[in-house]
């Protein structure tokens, strides 16, 4: 199984639905930094995915999963899955499920977004023991 680890923002306020079931899923869109600042605008590039967070802390963390947030993310079964776009051409996209989450820092309001705001927790509701680090800002969001 694929894990990704790391600082991402979401671009996106958080979609939550509930299956047939009723389970609540919230997909979240986030992108995350890689590689050296790009000479022609000074940011660095950027990878976008998606991922789904689910059950009750999908439900009691939707409020505050909106565009902008700072995130340090466990994300599992990464993968890429194909999809029809609306020209009817084949499009990929990268895609997980949300081990561990913590947010840092408070948004784009906060005065100090360097603290983490407590340890993230894993798919069980369990404290995870990861460390988190700041994350850069120079991702070209508004």
């Amino acid at each position: 199984m694929a894990i990704l680890t790391g600082l991402f923002r979401l671009t996106r306020d958080c979609e939550l639905r509930y299956l047939p079931s009723g389970e609540p899923v919230a997909n979240l869109v986030l992108a995350y930094n890689y590689g050296s600042k790009r000479k022609d605008d000074g940011f660095f590039p950027s990878q976008f995915l998606e991922a789904g967070l689910w059950g009750k802390r999908a439900e009691s963390l939707e409020e505050h999963l909106k565009k902008g947030t700072k995130l340090f993310l466990v994300i599992e079964d990464v993968h890429n899955e194909t999809f029809e776009k609306s020209d009817q051409s084949k499009g990929f996209k990268l895609t997980g499920r949300i081990g561990a989450l913590e947010f840092v820092g408070g948004g784009e309001n906060s005065q100090d977004e360097s603290k983490p705001s407590g340890r993230p927790t894993n798919s069980r509701g369990r404290k995870a023991q990861q460390s988190v680090a700041n994350m850069d800002d120079d991702i070209p969001f508004d």
